[in-house]
């Protein structure tokens, strides 16, 4: 593309702007995304069909960041937006240091008049994407259209904006980008300039001319340029800036000193635009978070600065989501583990330096630095993250309960150690338990016991008496640990009362014939050895009062040739790490028979 271009309209020499060897050869023209060439404010009806009208609708609120409809050319998505009311109580600039060359922290302020047409009525900026370029498009109307006037726009990474001490908050980061117009022969023929803060521009004077990629003054290096000879200057080209040729009525709220009615007057509308992806040779830099609109003394880098509307431009924008599962309940405590994880998104208009995801819930509020997301960039934090993704924090963790309720936040900044973007949270989501009984966090506790008896004839206190010896298992068939698990033996005889077994601790999984050492014991009378009750290893005994003398018996009747049994049963219980009690009962039968051998049946 050769430096100057000239296209040719019929009626109408429009000249285009000057552009920089630099440039890239693929732009997108602004005037294909929004109308900022027509030198009004409806839309066209044709192609982009989008115009501030459209935007900033009927009665735009001040520092509004919605649009009242959202628009732009074929595949245009919006990044952000802001509408500015100025008001009698304006705001502007004061003493030497407030010049665009020097950083927000030498800026001054005050309520105090301006020259009527250096007074800004509204201001309003956004930006788009369109296939990965960012366009930035503004405009703003002065009060009075009497001489000529320059008008700057800001768009920072940091949030800058006036303080109650006069001064200004936030400074700036290199790759602020800032458009500056001049409307000369009476305010008819604009010019754009743009820049980038570039703190490599060290030195106190620059020579003059376009030389688009030099420093033009400290702390600005030119990365646009380009001149008009007449009241438009867009022309297919990586910028545009046009002022109204006539008088406009824009849909919005507006009073002109000139007139007395809502008509902005010729030459009292300033709009442009500007592919920044393809001004700057490596790109765009990073996303913007507050935008300045300004007037000027001159078109000059180092003019005075005057009036001025400021507010936010939320341009960069960070979402995460997070997921969260129980996966294992503990069996000797109560406690269940979780894993956590999810991803981080840069779902806005640039480049979030310095970003990080904190689990808010979880204790101590594990943080993930996650670094630098491009635009569209996902990293995965937590469990699943791989290489290039989220690092530190955690993967898992413990809670007393199952079904934790869990949030988490995502942080990031504009620029690399800049200002804070808008902070982003999950829902409030659950650590859900599987809930079916044998899911892997639904405890299952479970006992079971055994019993087995046999009869003897006994000289007690000169008497042959009948004895009833017992043993027996108890089992923890369940999943998780049984505590104080106990037997007790009731039965009616001598002594006459319970006798309980205190069995301690039971691991889970006892499964016959093989059960998991600790998951099973016996008790007994007494042996130091448990008899063979069905598994393979013999348990553990707990010894005890095995045996009692019966005081009745059931008589089996005639046809049982005066054979007597005798029944009575077992209690076991235990409790689970979660407070659940189980229990399980058995009844064993034992007879009397002659010689002490019974029939099978």
């Amino acid at each position: 593309m050769s430096n100057l271009k000239r296209l040719l309209l019929p009626g109408l020499l429009c000249c285009a702007v000057a552009v920089a060897a630099t440039i890239s050869a693929a732009f997108v023209d602004p005037t294909t995304v929004i109308e900022v060439g027509d030198g009004n404010t409806a839309p066209n009806g044709g192609s982009p069909n989008c115009d501030w009208n459209t935007l900033n609708g009927t009665n735009p609120t001040n520092g509004t960041n919605t649009p009242a409809t959202a628009c732009g050319g074929s595949g245009a998505t919006i990044n952000a937006y802001v509408f500015l009311v100025g008001d009698q109580n304006e705001k502007a600039f004061t003493q030497g240091g407030s010049k665009d060359p020097h950083d927000t922290s030498d800026w001054h302020w005050a309520i105090t008049s301006t020259p009527d047409k250096d007074t800004l009525t509204n201001g309003y900026a956004i930006s788009y994407d369109v296939g990965g370029h960012k366009i930035l498009a503004f405009g703003g109307e002065r009060f009075a259209v009497n001489g000529d006037a320059n008008i700057g726009a800001w768009f920072f990474q940091q949030k800058v904006g006036p303080n109650a001490s006069g001064t200004f908050d936030g400074v700036h980061t290199k790759g602020d980008v800032f458009a500056v117009s001049a409307f000369t022969n009476g305010g008819g023929h604009p010019n754009l300039d743009v820049y980038e803060w570039d703190p490599a521009c060290s030195a106190s004077s620059y020579p003059n001319g376009n030389g688009v990629g030099d420093c033009k003054d400290t702390n600005l290096r030119l990365r646009f340029s380009g001149a008009a000879n007449s009241n438009q200057l867009c022309s297919n080209d990586p910028g545009c800036a046009t002022v109204n040729g006539a008088g406009v009525t824009p849909s919005w709220p507006y009073a002109t000193k000139f007139g007395g009615g809502s008509e902005i007057p010729a030459n009292g509308l300033f709009e442009g635009g500007f592919d920044l992806t393809a001004i700057f040779p490596d790109g765009a830099p990073g996303c913007f978070s507050s935008f300045l609109l300004e007037t000027r003394s001159s078109q000059t880098p180092s003019a005075v600065l005057k009036d001025f509307l400021s507010g936010n431009f939320p341009e960069c924008h960070i979402a995460v989501a997070k997921s969260c599962a129980c996966t294992a309940f503990h069996t000797a405590d109560a406690g269940f583990d979780h894993s956590v994880n999810g991803t981080v998104t840069n779902d806005g208009g640039g480049t979030v330096f310095d970003a990080k995801v904190t689990d808010l819930s979880l204790p101590g509020q594990p943080v993930y630095q996650c670094g630098t997301l491009t635009k569209g960039q996902v990293k995965k934090w937590g469990a699943g993250a791989g290489a290039g993704d989220c690092t530190g924090g955690v993967s898992t963790f413990a809670a007393a309960t199952a079904g934790f309720s869990n949030q988490a936040r995502a942080d990031g900044n504009s620029s690399s150690g800049g200002s804070p973007i808008p902070p982003a949270f999950t829902d409030v989501v659950q650590c859900a338990p599987n809930d079916a009984v044998g899911q892997v966090c639904h405890p299952n506790p479970k006992i079971d016991v055994t019993k087995a008896c046999v009869t003897g004839i006994q000289v007690l206190g000169g008497n042959v008496v009948v004895r009833v010896d017992y043993t027996g298992q108890v089992l923890n068939t369940g999943t998780d640990n049984l505590t104080n698990v106990t037997v007790v033996d009731s039965s009616v005889g001598n002594p006459n009362a319970d006798k309980t077994f205190n069995i301690g601790t039971l691991i889970p999984g006892a499964q016959l014939p093989n059960p998991p050492p600790g998951s099973l014991k016996c008790y007994t009378n007494g042996a130091a050895t448990c008899p063979n009750l069905g598994s393979v290893a013999p348990p553990v005994p707990v010894v005890g009062v095995a045996s009692y003398f019966p005081s009745t018996f059931v008589d089996l009747g005639t046809g049982a040739f005066g054979r007597a049994s005798f029944t009575d049963k077992v209690h076991a219980s235990g409790t689970d790490p979660f407070g659940v009690t189980v229990t399980a009962d058995k009844e064993a039968t034992c007879r009397v028979c002659p010689a002490g051998v019974c029939p099978a049946n």
